[in-house]
């Protein structure tokens, strides 16, 4: 009874996570052009705090705490403007997972690092003035696990050697606003309850001067809604259709019907020129607009290619765009493609496909993808998705 007794005490002992460390450090400024930095070694860590990376707060038993006292003069990174603050910790084995929070004194989250599957954070803290913070080490899932730290005070690494690094945005987003069409056209009951009320798959985008589009489409054959804002965001208004009876669906008076609403896409030229894309199961009507959106001209046989699916746009120079579909297999022996056909005159008429991918009967070499220009030199690139066996 006795050795049961020492038994079960002792598994109690090993299961239960032990007390979290406390370290400190002064970080002080480097002379320009070199490094300063601080390290600690922790842990060990063993237990399970946050779900799916909503961090709860640290105790003393699922943080390290690393209290930071960075000493830089006020003048510092005016005169070394490419110096921020890096902290970071590694581990053996990406089985466990620790997760980096730093805060300021007064409580703010400054920077965090919180991946899933890796053996190490690193956190971009950015031009941290002089001051004291708190850097938490939280054992998001870890068993037993020991992690070194690391805080740098350093220039940042140029672009053709340097890794991505990330760090919350400081900015925020104004209330939700609906973009409201008019109560006419919600109303529509020509094709019944499944046009003219979806307005899916949203889309926006901006001009140079910072006027703001939307687009949305109804599904076939009810076209694509277009909106525009013209004070950055603050109110949109309603333009209709570019692929129907715009002006008329603008005000209401009509159902609103288009030749697409399947898919949609829309760019804008450095001109402020556009092009917008509406999918029908004919083709692709595509529309040019000249004036910021207001009034469109529409070819519904863009494409030049029958069937099509999932298509994209890319503008180059003042009126060059370029237009990507899939092809459902009409032309190939009923194999998907993908094809590009291109315009010069702003998105209105296109020459004649180029067949990007070559299939095989039985095999589909080309999916859904995106096309983008080089603004620089004019060249194009396609991404889509890879082969696959029917």
């Amino acid at each position: 009874m006795r050795l049961a007794v020492l038994l079960c005490l002792c598994a109690a002992v090993l299961v239960a996570p032990a007390a979290a460390a406390t370290y400190s450090g002064t970080l002080n400024a480097p002379t320009s052009g070199s490094t300063a930095s601080l390290s600690w070694s922790g842990g060990p860590m063993t237990g399970t705090n946050g779900v799916g990376g909503v961090f709860t707060t640290c105790t003393s038993l699922t943080c390290d705490t690393y209290t930071l006292t960075v000493n830089v003069p006020a003048t510092f990174y005016a005169s070394n403007p490419g110096y921020s603050v890096q902290v970071s910790i590694n581990w053996q084995s990406n089985l466990n997972d620790l997760d980096l929070y730093i805060y300021d004194s007064a409580g703010n989250l400054v920077c965090s690092s919180t991946q899933g599957l890796t053996n190490f954070e690193a956190a971009d803290c950015g031009q941290l003035a002089s001051g004291v913070y708190s850097v938490q080490v939280q054992d998001s899932a870890t068993v037993d696990n020991l992690y070194s730290g690391q805080i740098t005070l350093a220039a940042e690494p140029t672009i053709s050697t340097g890794k991505a690094r990330y760090k919350p945005g400081n900015f925020t987003f104004s209330a939700p606003q609906v973009l409201a069409r008019p109560t006419q056209t919600y109303n529509s009951t020509a094709a019944g309850p499944l046009f003219y009320q979806q307005d899916a798959e949203p889309r926006v985008g901006h001009d140079a001067v910072g006027n703001i589009y939307a687009a949305a489409i109804q599904g076939v054959p009810a076209g694509t809604d277009f909106w525009m804002s013209m004070d950055g965001g603050q109110t949109f208004s309603y333009t209709g259709q570019p692929d129907g009876a715009q002006a008329a669906a603008a005000t209401g008076l009509a159902d609103g019907v288009g030749i697409g609403g399947g898919d949609e896409d829309f760019v804008i030229g450095p001109n402020g020129n556009m092009a917008l894309s509406s999918l029908w199961i004919g083709s692709v009507t595509n529309c040019a607009s000249g004036d910021g959106g207001n009034l469109w001209a529409c070819n519904p046989f863009a494409s030049n290619v029958p069937e099509d699916d999932r298509q994209w746009l890319a503008w180059y120079g003042p009126s060059t765009v370029y237009l990507t579909t899939k092809n459902l297999g009409t032309l190939n022996l009923n194999t998907p493609s993908v094809y590009v056909v291109k315009s010069t005159d702003g998105g209105l008429t296109f020459g004649p496909p180029s067949e990007v991918t070559t299939p095989v009967v039985g095999v589909q070499p080309g999916d859904e993808g995106n096309i983008v220009v080089d603004q620089n030199n004019g060249n194009v690139y396609l991404v889509f998705i890879g082969s696959q066996t029917n």
